[in-house]
């Protein structure tokens, strides 16, 4: 995996000079402020590369930035993590204190390694498919599309809509599940339910 670049705010610009560039700011575990991504876009781009990934790097910068966005967003709604947030006005679940690892290990007031590779995950598994399927059907219920898809778990939940209940979101993709065992609450569902779903 590559090394941490040397700054936490990035602006990409795309290969379209046409196409609003998405701005990338990246959370150290110093509360950097409006935070909105545990990733570069650089480290991201190795890592997928180290893994023979050639269809990432077909995708625009700002593709890539929006599945990374999309990625953080996911991982910090799915989970109940353990331990806190260390500072209140932070906007990312990490850094967090009285938090251990799998193994034990302190990872307090840092974003751990493998929070990163969950998200470079779930970017590449955002980039092939929404990783919010959520739909309402003509019952009025909400529900979570069954699809299969590598990595992931078939599911369908269905629950009742309304303005002021929470959307319960299920985790699907089991290899997420296992890289950041330890670092949250497990549940019966692997669920933690959520306010609202945003969009890039």
């Amino acid at each position: 995996m590559a090394g941490e670049l040397n700054t936490t705010d990035e602006q990409i610009t795309p290969k379209d000079t046409n196409e609003t560039p998405i701005e990338l700011i990246v959370e150290d575990g110093s509360c950097v402020a409006n935070a909105n991504s545990y990733v570069s876009l650089e480290d991201a781009d190795e890592y997928q590369r180290s893994r023979n990934r050639s269809d990432w790097a077909e995708l625009e910068d700002n593709q890539k930035i929006s599945c990374i966005l999309k990625a953080t967003q996911y991982i910090d709604s799915i989970y109940d993590w353990k331990g806190r947030a260390k500072y209140e006005e932070q906007f990312l679940a990490f850094p967090r204190v009285a938090i251990t690892d799998n193994n034990g290990f302190d990872v307090s007031h840092i974003i751990p390694s493998k929070l990163k590779v969950a998200v470079y995950e779930a970017a590449y598994f955002g980039f092939k498919e929404d990783l919010f399927t959520v739909y309402e059907s003509s019952s009025g219920n909400v529900k979570r599309d069954k699809k299969v898809v590598t990595g992931a778990v078939e599911k369908e939940v269905e629950y009742f809509s309304s303005k002021d209940s929470a959307i319960e979101f299920v985790s699907r993709f089991t290899i997420l599940d296992s890289i950041l065992k330890g670092l949250y609450l497990p549940k019966n569902s692997n669920t933690v339910n959520c306010k609202a779903v945003w969009s890039y």
